[in-house]
Formats: structure tokens, sequence, C-alpha cells
């Protein structure tokens, strides 16, 4: 399995943080079936003139980032500058594509970040590709260079999710988190499954990732529950176990499903939230002269 899905516990603090185990500054918050968030410690800070920048590199990585995340400035009499390179996945290939972007920042009065939030005045923000591998960003301080004078001496830029974005100047950022979305491989299902190290196994269906980035994911047959990466992967399911049938039935599981079977002199379909089951009725026969025919057609 790729190093980078392994997850290291530090137990050095209190609660215990999860770490990616090969990049050990990236303190995990959450797992989901296809993205993981991170802490958001990707922050840069410029105080006065002059230049800022940070990379951040995740092409050697099972990782892309998320487009709900964003490269958020804030500052006065700012340039912030965004380049980065992008998975592009037409079958059978992927490539990588160069992607820029910018955004500048002015502050006007005292209502800058008004209700925590972006809203334009002392913040500017980039949106980010889906399928981002690599990030440059460059800060530039241009008082000098438009003849402004900052009302705030410093500035400061980080990357988050949209629904991580809120802050107050220069306090929490970086208590945000970054989304990244995750998946196995660069290839497609279709191409992945003949390789001798095809992640999906029985009992599980093989799920292409998204559109244009590449790689798949793994996930359970229904009737089945586990990881369907790691041993013992995915089991059946006992669906007995939660009653499903009719208190006149018998649960009997099946390997991925389950049937209601009335007992003996009942009918129905057996199920609690069906028709359940119900006594079978007989008609009695008189005495008498009685003849049978032949049905017709």
């Amino acid at each position: 399995m790729n190093p980078w899905f392994y997850i290291d516990c530090d137990t050095s603090v209190d609660p215990p943080n999860m770490l990616v185990s090969s990049r050990n500054e990236f303190r995990l918050i959450d797992i989901s079936e296809s993205q993981i968030r991170i802490k958001n410690h990707f922050l840069t800070s410029l105080c006065g003139n002059g230049s800022m920048n940070f990379t951040l590199d995740f092409s050697e990585t099972p990782y892309t980032f998320s487009d709900v995340n964003k490269l958020t400035h804030i500052g006065c009499s700012d340039l912030a500058v965004l380049e980065g390179l992008s998975h592009q996945y037409v079958a059978p290939n992927l490539t990588l594509n160069n992607f820029a972007g910018g955004c500048v920042s002015f502050c006007s009065g005292d209502d800058q970040f008004r209700g925590g939030s972006c809203l334009g005045n002392g913040c500017c923000q980039i949106p980010i590709p889906k399928g981002t591998v690599f990030l440059k960003s460059f800060i530039s301080g241009m008082e000098d260079r438009w003849g402004n004078v900052k009302s705030k001496p410093c500035s400061y830029s980080f990357i988050g999710g949209k629904d991580n974005l809120t802050f107050e100047a220069g306090s929490g950022l970086s208590e945000g988190a970054v989304v990244l979305d995750w998946r196995m491989g660069t290839e497609n299902c279709s191409q992945a499954r003949n390789s001798s190290d095809f992640g999906c196994h029985g009992n599980s269906v093989c799920i292409d990732a998204d559109a244009g980035v590449g790689g798949y994911r793994c996930s359970c047959l229904k009737g089945y529950q586990g990881n369907p990466y790691l041993p013992p992967r995915c089991l059946d399911i006992d669906e007995c176990i939660n009653n499903p049938c009719h208190s006149t039935a018998i649960c009997v599981s099946n390997p991925g499903s389950f049937i209601c079977e009335c007992r003996r002199g009942y009918h129905g379909d057996g199920g609690r939230n069906g028709a359940g089951c119900y006594r079978r009725t007989w008609s009695k026969l008189r005495k008498g002269n009685f003849q049978c025919s032949p049905s017709t057609p």
C-alpha cells in the first residue's frame, strides 16, 4: 500500500494527534470515503514592504487539492499570485496543466473582515482548480509602487476549504482545514483492474474517481460492509440481527442478502414492513355430487 495512506498516532499530546505518516507535519482532522481534511498551517505572513512565497507539492502522492479550497489573502495594498499544476486525465493518459491566478487587496475604512468573512475589503481570494497537485503562492507589498500607506502593518495568506474561511485579521488563521481528495493510483477502473496491485478485491466494486483527475476507489457491494482495501475487507452483513421479518416468519441470511420465510401454515412476503404473514384459509367441500371438468385455455 502507498505509504501516504499510513497514519501515525502522536501520543505525546492529549488528546493524541493523527499524522499523515509520510509527512508528519500534516495533522489529520477527518477521513471520508473520498477526502481527508488536514489542519491548515499553510500560512505565510508579510510585515511591511517586500515579498514572500511558499510552495505545496502533492505531485508524488495519492492526494489532490479539492476545489472547495481557496487561497485567501488578508492585507492592504498587496498583490497575491497563485501558480500551480493540476491533473487532467483523458484515458489512457494523465497530463499536468499549468494554471495561474491573482488578486489584489485594498483597504477602505475600518470595516475590513466584517463578520469574519472575506467580502473584498482588505481581503481577496483565488480559486484552486480540482485535481491540483502543486501550488506556489507569491505575495508582494505594493505600498511603495502605489503610493498607499498600509492601515494594517502585516498581511497573511493561507489555503483552506471555503466552509472554514471564517477569521479575524491575523488571528485564528491556522485553525481551518485544507480539503484533499484521495484516490488509488492514476488509472481508471478499466485499466487498473488488469494490474497486479489492483486494490479492489472480492465483494467490492471499483468506482472511477472524479472526472478529469484519474484514479479509482473501491466500495463494498450491497449487503457487505467493511474496509475494501484492508483484510478482512468486505464482510457479509447479517441482516437478520435487526429482525427485518414478521413475527411469524423466519429470517434466512444469504451472502449479500436475506429472505423472510413464513412459518408452516402461513403465507405472504414475511417482511416486517411488508405484507407480513397471514394464516392460510381452506375451503370445505360439502357432501354431494360434483364433477371436475378440464379447464379451457
